[in-house]
């Protein structure tokens, strides 16, 4: 058990590396505002810390490996997640990332197997490479408007997720982000967005939904190397749920008898079908776009949950 004094205002690199006995950190200060380095690497029977409400940095690997680390609770005014700082927190199933949060460094919850949702802030400029890779458990992912990096891997092995929504700020999503997201089905990804080599790789049930044109220069050659199927030239509402698609010559890619079509997400609602006229009734199945002539808008169909 470790008391640290109200007037601490930072803990240095390596100061309790590892202790593995240590199972309570007590602080009842307001001016702690950073955590250095490795400052609590492998205490593996710390389940819980509070360390105020004036918390600012953590440090690279400053809790790695804290498998009994039940919740990560971050207090509002933490601003810059160091690399690896939450690493293999295994134990961990929830975490709570304030609203001054810009930076979340590499694999910073990477391998935190147990939590089920994370949702990343507007303050958040960048996510970074592996950042959340091996989060196995995740369902649910919010993905705020303001950010505007996913690195590389960023979201890998994220084996329950169902759906994603990326941002309109986003501008680059990095080489392989969701690679091996064996569960994940749709995915809305808007037109200024850059993406990445491998982006959905292994990803066997997804379907993209973009503004973007079938001939936009801002993605990798093989950006769709698992070949999912594809609606380019979709229209989506202001709060950012589908609203129409136009199906035209190159508007639809790799839909076909081989590929299932993924119905598009909208919070409260479920997909009910594609209507040919806007606010009609659903005259086309998710899956047999394909079917409707060349020309014709169809017209998301959403029923309350």
């Amino acid at each position: 058990r470790v008391s640290l004094p109200p007037l601490v205002t930072s803990i240095g690199r390596s100061a309790f590396y590892g202790c593995t006995q240590l199972s309570e950190v007590n602080y009842t200060g307001t001016r702690l505002e950073s955590v250095g380095d490795f400052a609590f690497y492998n205490c593996i029977n710390l389940p819980s810390v509070n360390l105020g409400n004036a918390l600012k940095d953590i440090g690279r690997y400053a809790f790695y490996n804290n498998t009994k680390l039940e919740t990560i609770d971050l207090p509002d005014s933490v601003e810059n997640i160091g690399d690896c700082a939450f690493y293999q927190c295994s134990g961990a199933s929830s975490l709570t990332l304030g609203p001054n949060v810009a930076q979340i460094g590499d694999r910073a919850f990477a391998e935190c197997t147990r939590l089920t949702s994370v949702s990343i802030p507007a303050s958040v400029r960048s996510v970074g490479d592996y950042a959340f890779a091996g989060c196995t458990a995740v369902e649910s992912l919010q993905i705020a408007e303001g950010v505007e990096e996913i690195g590389n891997y960023a979201f890998s092995r994220m084996g329950a997720l169902q759906s994603v929504t990326l941002p309109k700020s986003l501008t680059r999503l990095g080489t392989a982000a969701f690679r091996g997201c064996i569960s994940l089905g749709a995915v809305t990804v808007r037109s200024n967005t850059a993406i990445g080599t491998h982006a959905f790789y292994g990803d066997v049930s997804a379907t993209i939904y973009t503004d973007a044109a079938y001939d936009a220069s801002n993605r990798e050659q093989y950006w769709n190397s698992s070949y999912k199927p594809v609606l380019f030239g979709c229209v989506f509402s202001e709060e950012g749920y589908l609203v129409s698609f136009t199906v035209t010559g190159t508007s639809l890619l790799y839909v076909n008898e081989s590929n299932t079509v993924s119905a598009p997400v909208r919070s409260g609602y479920t997909f009910a079908g594609w209507a040919v006229t806007e606010g009609g009734a659903a005259q086309y199945a998710v899956d047999e776009l394909g079917e409707a002539p060349v020309g014709t808008t169809l017209y998301a169909v959403w029923q309350q949950a």
